[in-house]
């Protein structure tokens, strides 16, 4: 998850091309709290300000954004669970949430019944790269010498049970790779460890690998899902280069608490799509590596349900070992 560096200057310029619409009645009196399980300046933190931002436009709502880091975003998650099913509280989640399920043995929220589903914002690839001192041409030369070198390559991850730690831990799965998991308590941290050749390979969002790759800083091997980097057109994707069936790509979207009524509920959604589908914030988004999804909080719930069941498959079918 990329740091933004230039948030300042961002928002003059965001604030500058948005018309302000008309304001329709707050929700409340009391501010509404938008609760980001990451550090400031990454994409959830992102996407948590242009939704306050939009909510202070079209409600005239006083929106905060508060960021509780750490625990695999376990800390914010369940403060939001716990708090009040009254919309003033909500959460800004990533796949996190679905991956962790997986992953420990004890979890202090269920994804599916502690939360309330309310819009997915948008969707990003991941390129597995890595740095230049490993001298893989491809992803298949990656493989090979990884096979040749069992448990002495070692990766980078955001945290246990994070979806670059199950990505690759799924793509060494599939390719019949054994690899040493080096956990980092930030998405800056473990990129820094990259770069300085402290670990060797790591998933990062695409965005945030491209200009790391044009400085020669690091070699991307491939990219998920189905499309090309614009920038790094030369770069397969994973399905290209052999590896079908490794759909690491994170997910972002907005929930709240479990039990919030559906008239809330659905205010939200419908503010939100049209913030969504409004054709300025195409180039907005895309400025973060982020492709725009949209949607009603029943297709959201059910990314989460399938989400859940498909990494705990993977988790154990990887033989990852649980916490």
């Amino acid at each position: 998850m990329r740091r933004w560096t230039a948030w300042p200057a961002f928002c003059v310029a965001f604030v500058a091309l948005t018309a302000a619409p008309a304001v329709a009645q707050r929700l409340s009196d009391k501010p509404v709290t938008i609760v980001v399980p990451t550090t400031p300046g990454t994409s959830m933190d992102f996407l948590a300000r242009l939704v306050a931002d939009e909510l202070k436009q079209r409600w005239g709502q006083t929106v905060v954004v508060e960021n509780k880091a750490g625990a695999s975003h376990t800390i914010a998650i369940r403060m939001v669970a716990a708090s009040e099913p009254d919309g003033l509280t909500l959460l800004m989640a990533a796949n996190t949430l679905t991956t962790n399920v997986g992953f420990f043995k004890t979890m202090p929220y269920d994804p599916v019944k502690s939360l309330t589903p309310i819009i997915e914002m948008a969707r990003g690839s991941m390129a597995l790269a890595v740095h230049p001192s490993v001298k893989a041409g491809s992803l298949k030369e990656f493989v090979e010498i990884v096979k040749k070198r069992p448990n002495e390559i070692n990766y980078a991850s955001t945290g246990p049970g994070t979806p670059q730690h199950l990505a690759m831990e799924l793509f060494a799965s599939r390719a019949g790779i054994k690899m040493t998991h080096v956990p980092y308590p930030s998405s800056a941290g473990a990129v820094r460890e990259l770069v300085g050749g402290f670990v060797s390979a790591m998933f990062i969002p695409s965005h945030q690998s491209e200009p790391l790759y044009e400085a020669k800083q690091l070699d991307l091997l491939a990219i998920s899902g189905k499309l090309r980097l614009s920038k790094a057109p030369q770069v397969p994707t994973l399905s290209e280069s052999g590896f079908d069936g490794v759909d690491v790509d994170s997910w972002y979207g907005l929930l709240g608490p479990a039990g919030i009524p559906a008239d809330i509920v659905n205010r939200y959604n419908a503010t939100l799509t049209e913030m969504l589908g409004s054709p300025k914030f195409k180039t907005v988004f895309e400025a973060q590596g982020l492709r725009i999804a949209g949607g009603s909080p029943a297709a959201f719930a059910g990314l989460i349900a399938s989400d859940v069941e498909r990494w705990t498959r993977v988790v154990k079918e990887a033989g990852i070992v649980t916490k």
